[in-house]
C-alpha cells in the first residue's frame, strides 16, 4: 500500500456526531493542547492581568540533524553566533513579557525543550543559564528539566547543567536498534545512548527520563521487544512513549511515498506493541501517570507536565512557544529566523492568541486532565461551579457505551481501552466553535500543512 494512501485512509474523526467504537484511531495526532492551535485566532492579541505563572518552558530550536519523523519547528545550525542571538533574544523576550504580564520572578518549574537544548555549547549552555537567573530566582524551583539527544551529552555538560540548577533530564532514545536509528535518521547508536546515560548518572541527574516511539519506519514486534527490554534493565525513573506520527510534512512520509524506506508498522501493530510495553513496565513495577508517561515511585512524575495539564498558568518563551495564563492562550511564531527579526524591531512575536470563555476553559481542564487519565468530579465542581457529569452527559454517555471511561470514587476515568484511544477520547468534547475553526483551517490555503495537521 503506498504512503499516501495509507495516510488518506486515516479517518477523520465523526465531529457533530456519537462516537462508535468502529470510529476509533490512534493516527489523528497527538492532543497535547487545547484550543488545538489551528483553531486559535490571528496574530492580534490583548494584554491580561497580571498573573504569575507556576511554569516557564524556553524553546530551544536548535538540532544537528533532523530526524525523518520530525515535523517540529527546529533549526539546524551549527555556528555560536546563531545560538548566541537567539538566546539575547529569549532574554529580551522574558523582560517584554515581564512588562506586559506582571511575569513572577519565581517560578516553580521550568522546562527547556526543542529543538535539542543540549545542542547548545558549553559557552551558549553557560550564557543561556546566565540570562536565565539574571531575570528569575530558584529558592520556589522545584523542577528544572532539559531535554537532550545521545550525541550532544558529555559529562562536562551534564555537571554544567547540574551546577545550574537542572535536576532533571530527558534524553531522546526512541530505540536501542542502530538498524532502526539509521532508517529514521537518527545519528547515534546504541553505545552513545548508554554513555549518555552513564554521563547523567555520573552528573548527579537522578531523575531521568527516557523518550522511546513505537512503532518507527521499519519496526517489527521483534525488535521492538527489545528495547523494552533494554529499557527496562536500564530502570530510569521515568519513561515516555509515543505512538509513531507518520505526518506529510515530514522526510519520512516522502520517502514511504517514493517507496525508499519502508512503511511505519500498521496501526494494529503499533497498537500490540504500545500495550506489550504498557503491560512490561507495570510488571516492572512503574506507574501510569498519563497515557505516555511512567514512572518508578511518585517522586519522579513530571511536575511541570503535570501542572499544565491541570490548566495552570504556564509561560512559553522562543519560536513556536505556547502560553497558557488565566483565560488566554497564545502561541509564538514558528520560524526562529522570524522571531529573531519580530524580537529585533520590537514587534510582538504571537502568531495565534484566543481569549477563552468559560466554557472552553472547562473543555480545556477536561481535555488535559483526560490526558492525566481521570477528571476528579469534586475539583471540577469546585473550580467552575458545575457538575461535570451534568453538563457533559452526552458526551460521557457515549465513552461510557464506548467502553473508554468509567464513573468510580468520585472520578471519570479512562479505561484501558480508553487510555489507547485517549485522543479520541479528548476530540469528543470539543466545543462547536473550535471544531467550526479547525473545519476551516483543513483549508490549507488558509493554513500551512503543518498548522493544520496538529489538531
Amino acid at each position: 500500500m503506498a504512503a499516501s494512501k495509507q495516510l488518506h485512509n486515516v479517518p477523520a474523526f465523526p465531529w457533530g456526531s456519537a462516537l462508535t467504537k468502529e470510529d476509533l484511531n490512534t493516527e489523528r495526532g497527538f492532543v497535547f493542547q487545547y484550543p488545538p492551535f489551528p483553531a486559535l485566532d490571528g496574530a492580534t492579541s490583548g494584554d491580561q492581568s497580571p498573573l504569575g505563572p507556576t511554569a516557564i518552558y524556553f524553546h530551544i530550536p536548535f538540532c544537528s540533524y533532523r530526524c525523518s519523523y520530525c515535523y517540529y519547528a527546529i533549526s539546524l545550525k551549527d555556528d555560536e553566533d546563531d545560538t548566541k542571538r537567539y538566546i539575547n533574544n529569549l532574554a529580551t523576550e522574558i523582560d517584554r513579557v515581564s512588562e506586559r504580564d506582571g511575569l513572577t520572578k519565581h517560578p516553580s518549574t521550568i522546562f527547556v525543550g526543542g529543538g535539542t537544548p543540549t545542542f547548545l555549547s558549553l559557552n551558549s549552555t553557560e550564557l543561556f543559564l546566565d540570562k536565565l537567573f539574571d531575570r528569575f530566582e530558584t529558592e520556589n524551583l522545584i523542577e528544572f528539566s532539559f531535554e537532550s539527544d545521545p550525541t550532544t551529552i558529555t559529562l562536562e555538560k551534564v555537571r554544567l547543567l547540574r551546577d545550574g540548577g537542572v535536576n532533571r533530564m530527558s534524553l531522546g532514545v526512541q530505540t536501542f536498534s542502530d538498524a532502526l536509528n539509521q532508517l529514521n535518521q537518527r545519528h547515534h547508536s546504541r553505545e552513545d545512548t548508554v554513555k549518555a546515560i552513564e554521563a547523567m548518572r555520573k552528573g548527579g541527574i537522578e531523575n531521568l527520563n527516557l523518550d522511546i516511539i513505537c512503532g518507527l519506519t521499519g519496526e517489527t514486534p521483534e525488535n521492538f521487544r527489545g528495547t523494552i527490554q533494554l529499557v527496562i534493565d536500564t530502570a530510569p525513573p521515568h519513561i515516555t512513549m509515543y505512538l509513531f506520527s507518520f505526518r506529510p510534512q515530514t522526510i519520512a512520509f516522502s520517502k514511504t511515498h517514493t517507496s525508499k524506506v519502508p512503511l511505519p508498522p500498521s496501526e494494529e501493530d503499533r497498537i500490540g506493541m504500545y500495550l506489550y510495553a504498557r503491560e512490561r513496565f507495570l510488571e516492572a513495577g512503574y506507574i501510569q501517570t498519563t497515557p505516555n508517561c511512567f514512572i518508578r515511585a511518585p517522586e519522579f512524575e513530571q511536575i511541570h507536565q503535570r501542572n499544565a495539564w491541570d490548566s495552570h498558568p504556564l509561560i512559553g518563551f522562543g519560536n513556536s512557544a505556547y502560553s497558557f495564563t488565566g483565560e488566554i492562550v497564545r502561541q509564538n511564531v514558528r520560524p526562529s529566523k522570524q522571531y529573531n527579526n519580530l524580537i529585533e524591531s520590537n514587534v510582538d512575536t504571537t502568531e495565534v492568541f484566543k481569549r477563552l470563555s468559560h466554557y472552553e476553559q472547562m473543555i480545556r481542564y477536561v481535555v488535559l486532565r483526560f490526558k492525566q487519565l481521570n477528571v476528579p468530579l469534586a475539583e471540577f465542581m469546585d473550580r467552575f461551579g458545575f457538575d461535570f457529569l451534568e453538563l457533559f452527559s452526552g458526551q460521557v454517555s457515549n465513552l461510557n457505551d464506548c467502553g473508554l471511561i468509567e464513573v468510580s470514587n468520585g472520578k471519570v476515568s479512562l479505561t484501558k481501552s480508553g487510555i489507547l484511544y485517549v485522543d479520541d477520547v479528548c476530540r469528543s468534547f470539543y466545543s462547536d466553535d473550535t471544531i467550526e475553526n479547525l473545519t476551516a483551517a483543513s483549508d490549507v490555503s488558509k493554513r500551512s500543512p503543518l498548522r493544520a495537521s496538529l489538531v
